[in-house]
């Protein structure tokens, strides 16, 4: 911002991104092999994506459009239809979908049924991101960045909100998220307890970008800056010296998302890059 408030300067990125298959270790913590072959072909198509418990994966492009693909590519469909824009579309169990969009300026969340069709409100407060759904479809947790951030749950019934990026370990028992310190630097503590608030644990701050569990429940797989990009690391529960699984040394060289398939065995990988970026000023605004 100027000095006289009448002007301010920022960078405008132009990314591209894609979503990549990688084949998940049969031991931990060892390499995970990613396919050098995109399964979306679009500019910028690997920003957010979960692996749904159908087997497809979801994804969201820079449009406000989300997707579900085969992870081959194919079966390629817009979700929850052509017309409705949506973010952070995924599965919530295996008859329904899940998905933000903006309603009054505010980013909803609602749920649709497969079976009929029927899109029903669940939030009406002014922001619900990132959501992740338990394996039964019967309660997600999603981020309220304008109250926090705050982690928060609700029943896809749209009754028994409760105050709460969260990620559920894969039997649904235990959940992993970011906090801010309570020291007053404002670093980033990762918060692991049973999903009913107990045995909760804090890991030592580090500068994380997105956590999941392993396939086992037994660790945190966690993306970190590596320089001029960012890797994979398997992070023990215990808060010791995380191991990097990933060598990104090739464009895209930046790790955006990840989520591993039902049976574990496969990951969905999202690696972007920042094609160009300008300089630009925003002036004569009130």
């Amino acid at each position: 911002m100027t000095g006289d408030g009448k002007a301010l300067v920022t960078v405008q990125e132009q990314p591209s991104s894609a979503l990549y298959i990688g084949y998940a270790p049969s031991q931990w913590p060892s390499e995970i092999k990613v396919s050098s072959k995109p399964v979306t072909p679009g500019q910028s198509e690997g920003g957010w994506a979960q692996w749904g418990i159908d087997g497809k994966i979801y994804f969201m492009d820079s449009n406000f459009h989300s997707f579900r693909v085969n992870p081959d590519g194919s079966s390629r469909a817009r979700v929850p239809d052509l017309h409705t824009s949506a973010v952070y579309g995924s599965a919530c169990g295996l008859n329904a979908l899940i998905f933000s969009s903006l309603q009054d300026n505010s980013l909803i969340l609602s749920r649709q049924d497969f079976s009929t069709g029927e899109i029903k409100q669940l939030t009406s407060e002014r922001d619900a991101e990132w959501p992740v759904c338990t394996k039964d479809g019967s309660t997600v947790y999603y981020n309220n960045f304008l109250e926090g951030p705050a982690i928060k749950r609700i029943s896809t019934s749209g009754r028994s909100p409760a105050a709460g990026y969260a990620a559920l370990s894969p039997d649904d028992k235990r959940i992993a998220f970011f906090q801010f310190s309570t020291g007053g630097d404002h670093k980033s503590v990762m918060t692991v307890q049973d999903v009913s608030g107990g045995n909760r644990a804090e890991l030592s701050s580090f500068e994380v970008n997105q956590v999941e569990w392993t396939p086992d429940s037994r660790a945190l797989v966690v993306s970190k800056s590596t320089g001029a990009g960012s890797n994979l690391f398997y992070q023990p529960l215990d808060g010791s010296k995380a191991t990097q699984i990933t060598h990104f040394e090739t464009e895209p060289l930046h790790t955006a998302t990840f989520s591993f398939s039902p049976d574990g065995r496969q990951i969905a990988i999202g690696r972007t890059k920042v094609n160009d970026s300008d300089l630009v000023m925003f002036s004569n605004f009130q």
